[in-house]
């Protein structure tokens, strides 16, 4: 399979709560020990917040669908990188962007669900870029480094996470760029 550039499709996270969890950090297919994804979740309109996740191998019921927990270390979190590069678009029309410098965004907690979670936020309306700087133990050193999408169901309401479509397409990548025109949408690059 080769790295994939392309559209990746909207961020779909537009009101308060809604979220979504196609960007994992392991090929969970091929890495059974530790699958760990990230959810990125509206706080606000025109912001959004990104935690990471692993899979509960002891909490799957037979046949039934996995089971994910926020992880409640900064082990996994510190694992990607998201790097502000500056606004998505001129304030005024004709008027040009200053040349930003691309700052490391920092780390943080946020109340969420009943509990503080750490992760990073993400402005709607600015270019982040997020790559993988980890290596887990036990993965093929191919398959190190890179962000993975899943393809997932399409969103039937608002407060309902979207579930990954078994077997569905699967590309991977080295940096998952955020940006804005009408909505907030995503990118991949090599």
């Amino acid at each position: 399979m080769a790295l994939y550039q392309g559209f990746l499709g909207s961020e779909a996270t537009r009101f308060p709560g809604q979220d979504t969890v196609d960007i994992h950090l392991t090929h969970w297919r091929n890495h059974p020990v530790r699958p760990l994804r990230q959810r990125t979740i509206a706080l606000t309109q025109g912001m959004s917040f990104i935690s990471i996740e692993q899979m509960l191998p002891f909490a799957n019921p037979a046949g039934g669908p996995p089971v994910w927990s926020w992880v409640p270390s900064l082990t996994f979190t510190v694992a990607v990188q998201l790097w502000c590069i500056g606004p998505s678009q001129p304030a005024l029309p004709g008027l040009p962007l200053p040349n930003p410098v691309p700052y490391l965004m920092p780390l943080e907690a946020v109340w969420l669900n009943g509990a503080w979670r750490f992760g990073y936020s993400l402005p709607w309306g600015y270019d982040v870029h997020e790559i993988q700087v980890a290596q887990f133990a036990g993965m093929p050193q191919q398959l190190q480094g890179f962000l993975h999408y899943y393809k997932s169901q399409r969103r039937i309401h608002h407060n309902v996470t979207p579930t990954m479509i078994p077997n569905g397409p699967h590309k991977y990548f080295f940096v998952l760029a955020f940006g804005t025109q009408w909505n907030m949408f995503r990118r991949s690059w090599i």
